[in-house]
């Protein structure tokens, strides 16, 4: 494999949205008189789109979350959003990646306006310009494989042009759906162990706890960086 486009996840994956959000929801659970921890949050709503958290509660724990609760959720996010921090060693590996050519893409479950938004804060969204693929009217979220097959049209390279990377298993799923081969990236989760073998299982190629290692792994493919040996089904 020579990749030609690496199609990167977000939330969780480029920055650590995904700790902060946890403690976030566990507060506002509290405040319904839903004991989660964070941890148990985000093992409970890994890759489950905040609108849909309702639901998902009512269906897993049996509670109802009251009317005001979005909105209560809505402030708070807004308030971490202006915190987000990228995650360690993400901006060295999408340099490597532009001095070698290769086309970036963000694929996301978020929405036009609240990525744009994260992008613009973060100052991430110059490394992807236009090509930014995110949940809109008849595009459907991960697992399914909508945006990545968009991403693909628009970047015009194959499946097996391309490497994704990504942090849960409706993620991962997404990716294999598409033909793609996925890493998995465990940096910002507190249970890495458990996370990977989750990945793994969801058909990650491999999993990695930093950036660092990724693009290690990743310029060590014949054909980018040095001849080096490429690891396969293992966790870091």
């Amino acid at each position: 494999m020579e990749p030609k486009a690496v199609l990167f996840d977000f939330d969780g994956t480029l920055v650590d949205t995904e700790g902060p959000d946890c403690a976030l929801l566990s507060r506002l659970f509290a405040e319904e008189g839903l004991s989660v921890a964070p941890e148990d949050v985000a093992r409970a709503f890994a890759g489950v789109t905040r609108s849909e958290i309702r639901s998902e509660v009512l269906r897993r724990y049996g509670v109802r979350l009251s009317d005001s609760w979005l909105d209560r959720y809505r402030l708070g996010r807004a308030e971490l959003e202006r915190t987000i921090r990228v995650s360690d060693g993400a901006l060295s590996f999408l340099g490597r990646l532009r001095d070698a050519g290769i086309l970036l893409a963000l694929v996301t479950n978020s929405r036009e306006r609240r990525i744009a938004r994260v992008l613009a804060g973060t100052g991430l969204g110059a490394w992807f310009g236009s090509n930014v693929f995110h949940l809109g009217e008849g595009v459907r979220m991960k697992p399914a494989p909508d945006m990545y097959l968009s991403a693909l049209s628009a970047l015009h390279v194959s499946p097996g042009e391309a490497l994704a990377i990504e942090d849960s298993a409706p993620g991962v799923e997404a990716a294999a759906a598409a033909g793609i081969t996925c890493l998995g990236y465990t940096g910002n989760c507190p249970f890495r162990g458990e996370l990977a073998s989750r990945l793994l299982a969801s058909g990650a190629e491999e999993t990695f706890a930093s950036f660092s290692e990724i693009s290690d792994w990743f310029f060590a493919v014949p054909g980018i960086g040095s001849d080096g040996p490429k690891a396969q089904g293992r966790n870091r």
